[in-house]
Protein backbone atom coordinates (compact mmCIF):
# COMPACT_ATOMS: atom_id res chain seq x y z
CA UNK A 1 0.00 0.00 0.00
CA UNK A 2 1.46 3.02 -0.87
CA UNK A 3 1.03 5.08 2.11
CA UNK A 4 0.23 9.32 1.92
CA UNK A 5 1.58 11.40 4.36
CA UNK A 6 -1.24 11.83 6.45
CA UNK A 7 -4.18 9.97 7.24
CA UNK A 8 -7.28 10.40 9.53
CA UNK A 9 -7.64 8.48 12.47
CA UNK A 10 -9.75 7.67 15.35
CA UNK A 11 -8.50 6.68 19.12
CA UNK A 12 -11.04 5.21 21.48
CA UNK A 13 -9.77 4.99 25.10
CA UNK A 14 -10.79 1.33 26.54
CA UNK A 15 -10.84 0.34 30.13
CA UNK A 16 -11.05 -2.81 31.90
CA UNK A 17 -10.24 -4.80 34.97
CA UNK A 18 -7.66 -6.99 34.92
CA UNK A 19 -7.65 -9.27 37.84
CA UNK A 20 -8.54 -6.02 40.46
CA UNK A 21 -6.03 -3.74 38.52
CA UNK A 22 -7.74 -1.36 35.86
CA UNK A 23 -5.86 -1.71 32.29
CA UNK A 24 -6.26 1.15 30.26
CA UNK A 25 -5.75 0.97 26.29
CA UNK A 26 -5.88 3.01 23.28
CA UNK A 27 -7.50 1.59 20.37
CA UNK A 28 -6.42 4.01 17.20
CA UNK A 29 -8.30 3.14 13.64
CA UNK A 30 -6.13 4.78 11.00
CA UNK A 31 -8.54 5.42 7.57
CA UNK A 32 -7.48 5.67 4.27
CA UNK A 33 -8.36 9.18 1.76
CA UNK A 34 -11.75 7.10 0.91
CA UNK A 35 -12.34 6.95 4.60
CA UNK A 36 -11.91 3.17 4.54
CA UNK A 37 -10.08 1.33 7.76
CA UNK A 38 -6.29 0.19 6.74
CA UNK A 39 -4.53 0.35 10.13
CA UNK A 40 -5.67 -0.36 13.76
CA UNK A 41 -2.78 0.23 16.76
CA UNK A 42 -3.63 -1.13 20.24
CA UNK A 43 -1.36 1.04 22.56
CA UNK A 44 -1.21 -0.83 26.06
CA UNK A 45 1.51 -0.04 28.97
CA UNK A 46 0.81 -3.35 30.64
CA UNK A 47 3.15 -5.85 30.28
CA UNK A 48 0.60 -8.58 30.33
CA UNK A 49 -1.62 -7.16 27.51
CA UNK A 50 1.50 -5.14 25.75
CA UNK A 51 3.15 -8.23 23.55
CA UNK A 52 -0.88 -9.45 22.64
CA UNK A 53 -1.78 -6.37 21.64
CA UNK A 54 1.12 -5.73 19.11
CA UNK A 55 0.42 -9.35 17.80
CA UNK A 56 -3.36 -8.40 17.28
CA UNK A 57 -2.60 -4.75 15.64
CA UNK A 58 -0.07 -6.09 13.04
CA UNK A 59 -2.58 -8.96 11.93
CA UNK A 60 -5.61 -6.54 11.83
CA UNK A 61 -3.96 -4.06 9.70
CA UNK A 62 -2.32 -6.44 7.23
CA UNK A 63 -6.45 -8.09 7.37
CA UNK A 64 -7.64 -4.53 6.73
CA UNK A 65 -4.81 -3.54 3.59
CA UNK A 66 -5.35 -6.80 2.13
CA UNK A 67 -9.28 -6.29 1.69
CA UNK A 68 -11.02 -7.91 4.50
CA UNK A 69 -13.88 -6.38 5.91
CA UNK A 70 -13.97 -4.88 8.72
CA UNK A 71 -17.59 -6.91 9.92
CA UNK A 72 -15.88 -9.82 8.77
CA UNK A 73 -12.79 -9.26 11.20
CA UNK A 74 -15.41 -8.18 13.70
CA UNK A 75 -17.01 -11.62 13.34
CA UNK A 76 -14.26 -13.56 13.85
CA UNK A 77 -13.00 -11.74 16.91
CA UNK A 78 -16.39 -12.02 18.38
CA UNK A 79 -16.12 -16.06 18.29
CA UNK A 80 -12.74 -15.89 20.31
CA UNK A 81 -13.62 -17.16 24.31
CA UNK A 82 -11.72 -16.70 26.48
CA UNK A 83 -11.95 -17.33 30.97
CA UNK A 84 -9.48 -14.81 31.38
CA UNK A 85 -10.45 -12.12 29.76
CA UNK A 86 -13.89 -12.68 29.73
CA UNK A 87 -16.15 -9.52 30.85
CA UNK A 88 -19.01 -6.97 30.89
CA UNK A 89 -19.00 -3.93 29.51
CA UNK A 90 -21.59 -1.34 29.40
CA UNK A 91 -21.89 -1.83 25.87
CA UNK A 92 -22.79 -5.98 27.06
CA UNK A 93 -21.13 -9.21 27.75
CA UNK A 94 -18.01 -10.10 26.09
CA UNK A 95 -16.36 -13.40 25.76
CA UNK A 96 -13.49 -12.24 25.44
CA UNK A 97 -11.19 -9.09 25.27
CA UNK A 98 -10.69 -9.40 21.55
CA UNK A 99 -14.46 -9.71 21.03
CA UNK A 100 -14.59 -6.90 23.05
CA UNK A 101 -11.98 -4.70 20.60
CA UNK A 102 -13.84 -6.33 17.45
CA UNK A 103 -17.27 -4.30 18.93
CA UNK A 104 -15.10 -1.65 19.17
CA UNK A 105 -13.46 -1.65 15.69
CA UNK A 106 -16.73 -2.28 14.10
CA UNK A 107 -18.90 0.63 15.80
CA UNK A 108 -15.86 2.93 14.53
CA UNK A 109 -14.71 1.84 11.39
CA UNK A 110 -18.14 1.42 9.58
CA UNK A 111 -19.95 4.74 11.23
Amino acid sequence: MDRPHRLNSSTIKLKLDADGEEVTMYITIVYSEDQKPVEVFVNCKNPIFAEHMNVFTILVSRLLQAGTPMGEIQGDLSGVSSPITSHHAKTGEFKSLYARIGKILEEHATG
